[in-house]
């Protein structure tokens, strides 16, 4: 039994490692993701287009649109 529980704690000890390293890659990503938005919210700020996101914001259908994939089309459209 001792041997059944040393090879489950290194499993488990494995698991955790693993664990550990999909945490720090997805708060890199958090972090990465929250740096391109802050910039975004800049770029709106510095050339003047709040106004224009204030007219957006209410008519944006957040829970039920994907975002990205019509950024997608629109660039996929916007091609010559």
């Amino acid at each position: 039994m001792v041997t059944n529980q040393q090879e489950l704690n290194k499993k488990l000890v494995k698991e955790l490692a693993e664990c550990r390293t999909k945490l720090v890659r997805c708060k890199n990503d958090f972090e990465v993701e929250k740096s391109i938005k802050n910039g975004l919210y800049f770029f709106i700020l510095e050339n003047g287009l709040f106004e224009e996101l204030k007219t957006f914001e209410p008519k944006a259908k957040y829970q039920t649109t994907d975002y990205k994939i019509k950024s997608l089309e629109k660039l996929a459209n916007d091609l010559p």
